[in-house]
């Protein structure tokens, strides 16, 4: 570290020994060394050093002053391997932060009663975070004098963590944790739902620790918009941790991440959510329908899953009707399009028949983890093997083979988005117009860092990144319209990330926000509740 401040210092960024690929960030924003906030500093007015052996991270806390006069606060982080820098994160705060630069002095050694363990000190920290997304100071095991320096200021940890609203914790990574010193630095990223225009807080915080309880918390906070994914591996958790799994599971290199209050929690609470009382369902006669007649398990493939079922209006119509194909869902491994006594799914063909047009009900192969079969591209080329039947034989239902809308729920909508944004894929049939994803989770890693892993995608770091559906998305032409429901807090931030992020592509989705649960959403199809299908209806008569 003192070796690549004094070539910052000397205005020598060539100096530095920096690895080929390595990665460097200023306030979440991917920069060269020359040209960023070091070609401004003039002197280091204060430091702070702590390093992390078993990560090879090294942080300094500095107090800088620049060239103009000013005087900021600073941290810098690289992370070192044979003496090349892999890494390099710099965070620069404002005026107002001076109060977020601990003092010159280093803390004092911890005697070993009362330090914590590195993966106690990892969950620890990691409280602080869910007591800001939480909106709860109970979340973190705070000391009754624990004080939090910010902005200026000083206040109990407690008071700083009230009268918040709108936000919540969509990353977070600790890099450092050192129990000698009780101390962790961490970083994250705080999403705020009620500003206009939409604004993240990227937080940069200083912890420091004694007895199992923070007792004190600096964080450097700097406002950016839509900042997207720092581009660190270590934004990945270790399953180890988060799930209770063996880490082997997922061989990719990943920051220590700890289980919130116990393994599996993030899997439950998104269950309990999604799985909340909803408006009443909507309800089917027994079939054989009055007025609409249905084609069942019509195969478009070899294999035994590739079934559709196509339900139409009965009444000859003077022009072909719209086709609107459903994807259901099922975490990629299960799922079907009409349970047994249920009216799932079977409600949504039923009503886009009664709405006078051609209902397509799609089943596909389902994942094997643990064959590791059917894994990425399976489901998407099944998608298109769909469509291409139905733009070969719809025809012979009424249906016209040149307007037609894919609607995707939860897992299903990630697969017609995948679908949709692959161009080898997508445009093999003429004739798709529109996409209504659906509570559909848009990207991997987001689902990673959150606990629930879709291995379905892959298991290392980059196919997550490369295989996300969001990412074709952002370069491809269809029309989109989006939906959630606002009682998925899980999914809500992943979501409205993701619109931002096509807005910023010229590609803004049109937006709907659901009533209900994950499930509810989908049996209020034909209901009393219009608040999806009132969407879909008003989204298909815009697009000619």
């Amino acid at each position: 570290m003192s070796q690549f401040l004094a070539r910052m210092l000397a205005h020598q960024p060539s100096r530095v020994p920096l690895a080929a690929d390595a990665l460097v960030r200023e306030n979440t924003a991917p920069v060269a060394l020359s040209g960023s906030i070091w070609d401004q500093v003039g002197r280091i007015l204060s430091r702070q050093d702590y390093i992390d052996a078993a990560t090879g991270n090294i942080g300094s806390w500095l107090s800088v002053k620049l060239g103009d006069g000013r005087v900021l606060p600073l941290s810098a982080r690289i992370r070192v391997r044979e003496r090349t820098i892999l890494e390099i994160e710099t965070v620069v705060g404002s005026v107002q932060d001076a109060s977020a630069i601990p003092a010159a002095a280093r803390p004092a050694t911890l005697s070993p009663e009362h330090r914590s363990s590195r993966q106690d000190l990892i969950e620890l920290a990691n409280g602080y975070f869910e007591a800001l997304g939480m909106l709860d100071p109970g979340a973190a095991k705070l000391s009754a004098s624990c004080i939090r320096h910010d902005r200026g200021g000083a206040e109990p940890c407690a008071d700083g963590l009230l009268g918040r609203s709108g936000q919540q914790v969509i990353e977070r990574r600790f890099p450092l944790a050192i129990p000698e010193l009780g101390v962790v630095i961490a970083y994250g990223i705080v999403m705020h739902h009620e500003r206009s225009p939409p604004e993240d807080e990227f937080v940069n915080a200083w912890l420091r620790i004694e007895d199992g309880r923070i007792v004190a918390i600096r964080p450097l906070t700097v406002t950016v918009v839509a900042p997207g994914r720092s581009g660190f591996a270590a934004d990945l958790p270790p399953p180890g941790i988060i799930r209770g799994a063996p880490a082997k599971l997922l061989p990719v290199v990943a920051a220590e991440k700890p289980a919130a209050h116990f393994p599996g929690y993030w899997r439950l609470r998104s269950l309990l959510e999604r799985w909340r009382p909803s408006p009443p369902a909507a309800t089917l006669p027994a079939p054989p329908y009055a007025g609409i007649t249905a084609a069942r398990d019509l195969r478009y493939g070899a294999d035994p899953a590739q079934r559709l079922d196509v339900l139409a209006p009965a009444e000859a119509a003077a022009r072909p009707r719209t086709v609107l194909v459903f994807v259901h869902g099922g975490d990629w491994t299960g799922g079907d399009k009409h349970f047994a006594n249920d009216i799932l799914y079977e409600n949504v063909v039923y009503w886009a028949a009664r709405q006078g047009m051609v209902g397509v009900n799609v089943d596909y192969r389902l994942a094997d983890y643990q064959a590791a079969r059917n894994l990425y591209p399976t489901q998407e080329q099944d998608v298109a093997a769909a469509v291409d039947w139905i733009g070969a034989h719809i025809a012979n239902y009424g249906g016209d083979p040149g307007r037609i809308f894919l609607w995707g729920h939860s897992s299903g909508g990630s697969t017609i988005a995948g679908y949709a944004s692959n161009p080898g894929l997508y445009g093999r049939t003429p004739g798709v117009t529109g996409l209504f994803l659906l509570s559909a989770p848009l990207d991997p890693v987001a689902e990673e860092q959150r606990g629930e892993p879709i291995y379905y995608f892959g298991r290392t770091a980059q196919q997550l990144v490369e295989r996300a559906p969001l990412r074709g998305l952002l370069t491809s032409n269809v029309p989109v319209l989006m939906g959630y429901s606002p009682q998925e807090s899980d999914l809500a931030p992943e979501l409205e990330r993701a619109r931002r992020a096509l807005c910023g592509a010229g590609r803004c989705p049109v937006m709907v926000a659901t009533q209900g649960s994950h499930d509810g959403e989908m049996r209020a199809v034909g209901s009393a509740d219009r608040s999806a299908t009132d969407a879909l209806l008003a989204f298909m008569a815009k697009i000619p």
